[in-house]
């Protein structure tokens, strides 16, 4: 495990390399004064990231504890390896300013600023990952501070403040990482798998893996927050300014194995393997039943304890639907647990893909999806986030075919609502497709009232289109449907044929 003194000496490491890219930067900026104005953000990013390091060597040099343990220590190895990442992106940056740097006998000026503009892009991508350094260690000196306060058993009044700030800066990190990631992301997939674009591929892929790091760094970071938030829970002073939980952050990482079940498992391999003691005993001897009088409790599993989670964080979020308030403020927080939930139930989606048999709780966890897909539509709809809720509804739409028929009632009103969607978001040509499958599906069903509703979406779809092509008897038409039901349903006939 690591020690304060080996984290301060990676921190005057990353140090020394962002005081070199400042004495470029100025460098460059005096050679070339046109360009200067290009720079300076660049600069402002550097000198910002700079004051970061310096606070973080100064801290972690008073650190008068030994080896970091627990989550902690965990949180000190992925700050190290951020570190050491970091001067390999710096030494990337470097390298760039002096190829653009490079001074010619002629035409000096000009010369440079077509590098510089050839070279525009590349640097954007550095400035993002400076900010993003420096956001990323910025946030975990805040939580050392924080688990230095808590160690020391230092008065809430100071720590409290600290750590609702830190919750809010923790989903603002971690959002715009997930956002970059998610563009690193694209760009490779983009990418064709040619020779010359190698270089290029490769470059983004370390982009990416540097991103993650700094990920992992932050998830680290609320583990440690999690931590400190549980010690000053136990203080029934403090108990009732107590930030809410972390459960909320889970659409923010991706859900991984739990380690510490993952030694376990690895220890008890390595005893059989070195003792002689075998899995086959163990499981033979879990597998003796218990007298009846001797109550058994048996330990959830990993995805129980999800699924009780999720089904909490649903409750919550309908909760405060319910409640009808309408606040933007309670609408974002409704919103922030369901796609926590989704963020959770997307792990079990993923390890049944593959299952031929599909068991009761691969069930129930689909049901749980499909209502938190639900409930964000209606938040959607009623902020009137057309974009957001057509994805949405897309996407329950492909988890329901799976386990609904194609006649069924609710597969169908999901049908007729996207086209709804489609058309408040002015998609009329898109909308029209699906309000004619609704208004077959439901004429082949028997459903009256849908087929009414299904009529009257491609009614509206139908005199929007008339206007826009400046069709006046068609409109009139139109018109007249809506006070007739015979005209209505010819019209609608018309329109399937």
């Amino acid at each position: 495990m690591l020690d304060p003194v080996t984290i301060a000496t990676g921190v005057g490491a990353l140090l020394k390399s962002a005081y070199s890219i400042t004495v470029e930067l100025k460098a460059f900026g005096d050679s070339v004064s046109i360009v200067k104005d290009k720079l300076n953000g660049l600069l402002q990013d550097v000198e910002a990231l700079t004051l970061v390091l310096t606070s973080m060597r100064a801290t972690f040099e008073g650190i008068t504890a030994g080896v970091g343990t627990d989550q902690i220590g965990n949180h000190w190895q992925n700050i190290s390896r951020a570190l050491e990442n970091g001067k390999e992106t710096l030494a990337q940056l470097r390298g760039c300013l002096r190829d653009i740097n490079k001074t010619s006998r002629l035409l000096d000026t000009p010369i440079k600023q077509l590098r510089l503009n050839a070279a525009a892009d590349r640097i954007g991508l550095f400035r993002e990952h400076v900010q993003s350094y420096r956001d990323a260690l910025q946030l975990s000196l805040q939580t050392v501070i924080l688990w230095t306060q808590v160690s020391q058993k230092q008065t809430t009044d100071l720590i409290l403040p600290s750590v609702n700030n830190l919750h809010e800066e923790v989903r603002r990190v971690a959002t715009i990482l997930n956002k970059r990631i998610e563009t690193l992301h694209n760009m490779i997939a983009s990418q064709a798998p040619k020779v010359s674009q190698r270089d290029s591929q490769w470059q983004d892929e370390s982009q990416m893996v540097a991103m993650c790091i700094l990920r992992d760094c932050i998830h680290s970071a609320v583990t440690v927050v999690s931590s400190a938030s549980s010690k000053l829970g136990s203080d029934p002073g403090a108990r009732a300014s107590m930030p809410a939980a972390d459960s909320d952050l889970g659409d923010l990482f991706p859900r991984r194995s739990m380690v510490m079940l993952q030694r376990y498992i690895d220890s008890v391999t390595g005893q059989e393997d070195g003792h002689g003691s075998s899995l086959q005993e163990m499981r033979s001897l879990a597998s003796v039943p218990p007298f009846e009088s001797e109550p058994v409790d048996y330990p959830d599993s990993d995805d129980d304890l999800e699924a009780e989670i999720t089904t909490v964080l649903l409750n919550k979020a309908r909760k405060i639907l319910l409640a009808g308030t309408g606040a933007p403020l309670e609408q974002s927080r409704a919103e922030r647990y369901l796609k926590s939930c989704l963020a959770r139930l997307s792990g079990t989606r993923l390890s049944n893909t593959n299952s031929i048999v599909v068991s009761d709780k691969f069930v129930e966890s689909r049901s749980l999806e499909i209502q938190a897909m639900e409930l964000l539509v209606s938040i959607y709809c009623n902020n009137s986030q057309w974009g957001d809720a057509q994805s949405m509804l897309m996407k329950k739409m492909a988890v329901k075919e799976r386990f609904c028929s194609k006649d069924d009632s609710s597969l169908i009103a999901d049908v007729l609502l996207l086209a709804r969607v489609l058309l408040a978001n002015h998609g009329y040509v898109e909308a029209f497709p699906h309000a004619r499958r609704a208004l077959k599906a439901f004429r082949k069903i028997g459903h009256a009232e849908g087929c009414s509703e299904s009529l009257h979406v491609l009614n509206c779809i139908k005199m929007t289109l008339c206007q826009w092509a400046k069709v006046p008897w068609i409109a009139q038409c139109g018109r007249q449907s809506q006070r007739s039901p015979v005209s209505q349903r010819a019209i609608g006939w018309r329109t399937i044929r």
